[in-house]
């Protein structure tokens, strides 16, 4: 894993963000913004970097600290690894903010048609489903093309508690038990959750 504070690796993997074409001189002044509005904003964003910092410190921001938690992201790639290979879906059962971490993930990290690609060019890794609607219809039409023996669940709820994504995983919950039922004569014996 990268060492995030590594001035090397920082200078390295620096994020430029090009803002020319939000500029008057560029645009113009009705739509542009001008070079007092920016200097205007200094103020308040040196404020509110200095209560983020603050919030970091007391570890209330704990999304910043993701980079750091070597522990997590080993459990994580041995959950994968282990199921590596094993499957050809991943659906992410998880409304709103649960879904929405692995939806700009995906979206960022992947071509646009990354489902469509055959599996070696996936790098063998699963085609990607985010359920994060409860439409019985769309949610009926994403199960109708996946293959349960060859696809896997990952159920997010920050609360445990998120009803949405409960009826979601209750439905998977016995379609797979019910699938187990008519193969092996048994339930599953064990969920990752």
């Amino acid at each position: 894993m990268n060492d995030y504070n590594n001035a090397a690796w920082q200078k390295k993997n620096k994020l430029t963000v090009d803002v020319n074409n939000m500029i008057s001189t560029r645009v113009g002044t009705d739509h542009g913004v001008t070079a007092e509005e920016l200097n205007g904003l200094a103020g308040t964003l040196s404020r509110i970097h200095e209560e983020t910092a603050a919030k970091r410190k007391k570890a209330e921001i704990a999304f910043f600290e993701l980079p750091y938690q070597k522990q997590s992201v080993a459990e994580i790639a041995a959950a994968a690894d282990k199921l590596k290979g094993r499957f050809e879906n991943l659906v992410v059962l998880g409304i709103g903010g649960s879904a929405l971490g692995m939806t700009a993930l995906h979206t960022a990290l992947h071509p646009p048609h990354y489902n469509l690609l055959p599996g070696d060019k996936r790098g063998g890794t699963p085609r990607l489903f985010v359920a994060d609607n409860i439409d019985p219809a769309g949610f009926q039409g994403l199960l109708n093309i996946l293959d349960m023996e060859k696809t896997v669940f990952n159920v997010i709820s920050k609360s445990g508690e998120t009803a949405e994504t409960m009826s979601q995983f209750l439905i998977i919950k016995e379609l797979l038990e019910k699938k187990a039922g008519e193969k092996q004569g048994m339930r599953p014996h064990h969920y990752y959750y």
